[in-house]
């Protein structure tokens, strides 16, 4: 019986793939929330909108480029954080360019002076999350002897 036929392998990375699911879209809260915010309040916040941002990037990007992957047999980081980079415009382009489109005067003035560090922000905590999303659920960490 080969390494990938062992049932005992495969449950594993369904287990680590469940984990990588309900960890990572938090990452960017928890970051936050550890070293920018002061009250529990606030941390809370920072995660319900981590959360509210990174599943539905999750579940658009992330999740299907990882079966994409796994039916290539390819599941090399650079994948998954071509596809991180893909959710971090993909999120930039909801904050600031859908209000551009749907002229949502409030909004266009207080995201046209910083849609670049929007921008930067949320490409790299999509990178982050899809090198966590990786760690988690793909990459083996084999004791070398």
């Amino acid at each position: 019986m080969s390494h990938k036929d062992n049932p005992r392998n495969v449950g594993s990375g369904i287990l680590r793939t469940v984990l990588a699911v309900m960890v990572t879209p938090f990452l960017p809260g928890l970051i936050l929330g550890a070293l920018l915010l002061r009250t529990w309040g606030d941390f809370s916040f920072a995660l319900m909108i981590s959360g509210m941002i990174g599943y539905p990037a999750l579940l658009l990007v992330g999740l299907p480029t990882h079966l994409l992957l796994l039916k290539l047999q390819r599941p090399q980081i650079w994948g998954y954080l071509i596809a991180g980079l893909v959710a971090g415009v993909a999120i930039w382009g909801c904050i600031v360019i859908w209000p551009l489109l749907d002229n949502a005067d409030l909004l266009v003035l207080s995201f046209r002076d910083s849609a670049i560090p929007i921008l930067l922000v949320s490409v790299a905590f999509s990178l982050l999350c899809a090198a966590a999303f990786w760690l988690m659920a793909v990459a083996r960490f084999a004791k070398r002897t």
